[in-house]
């Protein structure tokens, strides 16, 4: 038992230098007023009476929300059919489309966003500008819903491949039972295919939250925010007031405030398990 601690030890220290020491620093930083260069001035909770009280603030949480909403539905939606379609293909051709899905998901963000912004969005002569005769990304009342279609692009085939998997995981034997009894296709998804991987689905749709809240780099390579902060978020928000304005404890003020958004879903879900949530 000492010599498997001592082995850990270096990995204990490399997750507290990573991990914990700015987490703290952070929480820490969020109570001062810093600029980077000079000493941090302890101001308690300054800080966040500002940010409560700034109505940009609370656009910026709308957008979060709106981003949230966005992608606990479409893409969603979109992976349960065509991941309820993949049990109806043989299993060599099933394998071959699960890997085509997946491929947007392990290419690079930020060469994503660059081909949808210059062959998609282009004000000028992107295909889908051409189509509807508007400047998607150039709009603040839809820049935001055309970066979400960028995202989900990239992420609804791991959603398939992972509601894939669960299916088929269920035993064959439920829909041939349903088969008889005259269920269709859609009261077999329903009753069936639904609630036996409902576990899955609570998960993927528990973690989209955490994502939506900190989703960061599909927005600042895109617009950073804009036009006239139409699409910024919590991240982007964050980013800019420190790194930009070099107001280092407001920043770690809104990182602390986007964390603790992020963790009421996590909170449920702990919660949800210690209640025997062990399917869950």
């Amino acid at each position: 038992m000492r010599n498997t601690f001592i082995m850990l030890i270096p990995a204990l220290l490399l997750i507290a230098f990573i991990m914990i020491v700015p987490s703290i620093s952070t929480i820490y930083y969020a109570f001062t007023s810093w600029n980077g260069f000079t000493k941090p001035t302890f101001i308690g909770l300054q800080n966040y009476r500002e940010i409560f009280s700034d109505s940009l603030f609370w656009k910026v949480v709308w957008n979060n929300i709106k981003w949230t909403l966005f992608f606990l539905t479409i893409p969603v939606i979109l992976a349960l059919i065509v991941a309820s379609e993949l049990n109806n293909v043989p299993q060599k051709a099933k394998g071959v489309f699960k890997t085509i899905f997946l491929i947007p998901y392990v290419l690079p963000t930020l060469a994503v966003t660059r081909l949808w912004q210059a062959v998609f969005f282009h004000p000028l002569h992107g295909i889908i500008t051409k189509i509807f005769n508007h400047d998607f990304l150039g709009t603040p009342s839809t820049a935001l819903l055309a970066i979400a279609i960028i995202n989900t692009w990239q992420w609804w085939g791991f959603l398939a491949n992972v509601f894939s998997a669960a299916m088929d995981q269920i035993d064959k034997t439920y829909y041939e039972l349903a088969h008889l009894e005259g269920a269709n296709r859609w009261q077999m998804f329903k009753y069936v295919t639904l609630p036996m991987i409902l576990p899955t689905f609570i998960f993927m749709e528990i973690m989209t939250v955490v994502w939506s809240f900190l989703v960061f780099d599909y927005i600042f390579i895109t617009t950073q925010g804009g036009p006239g902060r139409a699409s910024e978020v919590l991240a982007t928000l964050t980013y800019k007031t420190a790194f930009f304005y070099l107001k280092f404890g407001k920043g770690s003020a809104l990182a602390t405030t986007m964390i603790m958004f992020a963790s009421v879903p996590i909170a449920i879900y702990l919660r949800l398990v210690s209640k025997g949530g062990e399917r869950v």
